[in-house]
Order: C-alpha cells, then sequence, then structure tokens
C-alpha cells in the first residue's frame, strides 16, 4: 500500500474534521432529562464546537504554506473533536446512571397514616444529598468551566465513577463517612475522602 503525500493527508484530515463538526451540529442534541446536564451539552457546544474548534479549524486553513504545521494542527482539532464526541456520550450514560443511583437509594414502604402501599423513601438521605446532589453539582460546574475539552472530559469520567462509589456505598455503615463529607466544602477534599473510604 502506498503511503499518502502530505497534500492528501492533510485533504483526508480536513474531510473528517469537517464530517466530524457536520455530526456533532445535526445529530447532537441536548435532550437528556436531566437539565443540569443538558445545560453542560449545550456549553460544550457553544464553547467548545462554536468558538474554539471553529478558531483552530480557521487557523488550520490559513496554515496552508506549511503544510507539516497544518497536519499536525488538523491533528489537534481532530483529537478535540473526539473528546467533544466523548463529553457527549458520558453525559449520557451518566444521566443513566444517575437514575441506577436514584433506584438504588429508594425504598418502597407502607404509610400507616394514608394506607398507603409503595410510598417512595430515600434510603441514607445524607448519603444521597451529599453526593447524589452536592457534590454531583460541583462536578458537573467544575465541567463547565474547564478550559479545554479534555479537562471536561476528564471531570465528567471521574463523575461516572463516583456514582459507581455511591452504588456501592448503599450497602456498607457510611455515617463516618458521611460526617467526614459533611465537613468539608471543597470538591477535591470530598473526593480524597471517598478515595481513603475505598482504599
Amino acid at each position: 500500500m502506498q503511503a499518502l503525500s502530505l497534500d492528501q493527508e492533510i485533504l483526508l484530515k480536513h474531510e473528517k474534521i469537517i464530517g466530524l463538526i457536520d455530526k456533532m451540529d445535526s445529530s447532537i442534541q441536548a435532550n437528556l432529562q436531566d437539565k443540569t446536564l443538558n445545560n453542560l451539552i449545550q456549553e460544550v457546544h457553544d464553547d467548545y464546537l462554536g468558538v474554539v474548534v471553529h478558531r483552530n479549524y480557521q487557523q488550520f486553513l490559513s496554515e496552508s504554506y506549511d503544510h507539516k504545521l497544518q497536519s499536525k494542527h488538523g491533528d489537534s482539532i481532530l483529537l478535540e473533536l473526539n473528546s467533544i464526541e466523548e463529553i457527549y456520550k458520558i453525559c449520557h450514560l451518566i444521566s443513566d446512571r444517575r437514575r441506577d443511583v436514584d433506584s438504588a437509594y429508594t425504598d418502597y414502604v407502607f404509610d400507616p397514616f394514608t394506607y398507603t402501599e409503595e410510598v417512595p423513601k430515600r434510603v441514607k438521605s445524607r448519603l444521597y444529598d451529599l453526593m447524589a446532589v452536592q457534590m454531583f453539582n460541583q462536578m458537573v460546574d467544575k465541567a463547565t468551566l474547564s478550559t479545554t475539552p479534555f479537562e471536561c472530559e476528564s471531570t465528567l469520567n471521574d463523575l461516572y465513577e463516583m456514582q459507581l462509589t455511591h452504588i456501592h456505598l448503599k450497602d456498607r455503615d457510611t455515617k463516618k463517612l458521611e460526617s467526614k463529607l459533611k465537613r468539608h466544602d471543597s470538591l477535591e477534599e470530598r473526593l480524597q475522602i471517598l478515595h481513603e473510604e475505598l482504599e
């Protein structure tokens, strides 16, 4: 198989870039039931795809005088686009897992006052509030404020893992953990406490 010339390689990268941008513009919808994640997806689309990638793409087009630099810049744009695509995917996974966490921390009990069966009751409500509400929102905020798509993707991957940890904590005694988490407001300190708890 014959190796591609630098001109052919640049043309191929250009086609891939255009294809990924068009795909994201037309198919990515902020249609999750989770308003917080919808807002994040919209921010990612507007900030990274709409501004950063567009600016880098214009620079890529203007570098036709230096094929090596143009090729390197094309690779960088493709990495950014792939990261943005992963952000969209992980947001959908986080939304699904959020429902799993809610389900795991909900019991259905009989209410003797109304004689109603199957009344939902939050299990470990303090831990749920700390992790599924406060820390969840802190991590989404951190992802939203990220300066690069790679940083945003990394934060969302951490959030997805935290949700799994939350599910595993359901059947453990978490009173000490809850107290430690409550004493700290910083997301980094809270994540460190969770990490130490699982060691």
